[in-house]
């Protein structure tokens, strides 16, 4: 493909849109004028990104961009034949903060989270098995985790606390562990790790000052985040 190797993000640059480049920095290359929360397909082959209240899928090879549903966050299932994505940002708000499920190709949608108790920011575990995502009951915010056809919804974290941080699901690399955005003090935000059982949540960074810790990013090896 021919960006495998580079990264994709949004800018405000030459007009802003949406960006590749290498990792060194070098070799920028603007791919569409618009659009934000870029996510790579497995294979290097597509990005999908939101724009206008919707998901829209890029062809790196073509250039051409395909609108695929009506959403504001996208995450590529591992074998790149899925896609998960929440339609907090939708243009029909009837429906606004449900987890969707749709084909990479555009068909079959389907609701995994449909009722008063929602769902926004799912991540797929690395076997393909499950989605991670956030949830708000009576306002209280906590992580959960649901097979990937929406059974068997189970709360991870008990943060008790209404309208505090709490964001960003991501799995370990050998999918036993979950990283997150949780509650630190003065309405800031500190880094936590949670079984993906829900069992030992953990507290990894420390911040009194008010300041956010935010978006967890694994190494490839588990080691570090």
């Amino acid at each position: 493909p021919p960006f495998y190797d580079y990264i994709a993000f949004r800018s405000s640059r030459d007009g802003g849109g949406l960006f590749v480049m290498r990792p060194d920095g070098s070799n920028l290359v603007k791919l569409s004028e618009e659009g934000g929360t870029p996510a790579w397909s497995p294979d290097a082959t597509r990005v999908s990104y939101s724009s206008g209240g919707y998901i829209w899928v890029l062809n790196t090879a073509t250039m051409q961009s395909s609108r695929l549903a009506e959403g504001g966050y996208s995450t590529w299932s591992p074998d790149g034949t899925r896609i998960a994505y929440h339609d907090f940002d939708c243009v029909d708000c009837d429906t606004c903060g449900d987890i969707w499920v749709i084909n990479a190709d555009g068909t079959d949608p389907v609701n995994l989270t449909p009722g008063p108790a929602r769902g926004t920011e799912p991540a797929w575990s690395p076997d393909g098995g499950q989605i991670a995502f956030r949830r708000e009951v009576d306002d209280v915010p906590n992580i959960w985790v649901m097979q990937s056809d929406g059974s068997n919804p189970l709360q991870l974290t008990d943060f008790q606390e209404q309208w505090r941080p709490v964001y960003d699901p991501a799995w370990s690399p050998d999918g036993t562990l979950i990283a997150l955005e949780g509650p630190g003090e003065q309405g800031g935000s500190n880094i936590w790790l949670v079984n993906a059982d829900g069992s030992n949540l953990t507290k990894l960074t420390e911040d009194d000052s008010g300041s956010r810790a935010a978006r967890p990013s694994w190494s490839p090896d588990g080691a570090q985040i």
